[in-house]
């Protein structure tokens, strides 16, 4: 064999056991991959269960009938808007502007 057959032979040699590396590197990580896909909907499944059985406890219970959602995000800013306006108030109270102290 001449040097260029035994270069080509030797070439090939590599590159098909680089690829059959490479091939195996993949198929590992889809195996892992699907593995994890596995055990995320097992997850979600069972949290969908601890959901219904929240919410059928939840609608079974006696009680006040639960607060529409819209109306308790609105609720909740509006409490939001209040409860840091009274903070700025405080904020000024205790740090008054430069022409307030001017004025003292």
């Amino acid at each position: 064999m001449s040097k260029l057959e035994l270069l080509g032979a030797f070439l090939n040699e590599r590159l098909t056991a680089a690829a059959e590396e490479i091939l195996g590197a993949v198929k590992e990580a889809v195996e892992e991959y699907q593995s994890e896909i596995l055990r995320s909907q097992e997850e979600n499944e069972r949290l969908k269960g601890l959901l219904h059985a929240a919410v059928q406890r939840l609608l079974l219970q006696p009680g006040p009938p639960p607060v529409p959602l819209q109306e308790d995000v609105q609720m909740r800013e509006s409490e939001w808007r209040r409860r840091e306006e009274l903070v700025l108030l405080h904020v000024k109270e205790r740090n008054p502007s430069p022409d307030a102290r001017k004025q003292t």
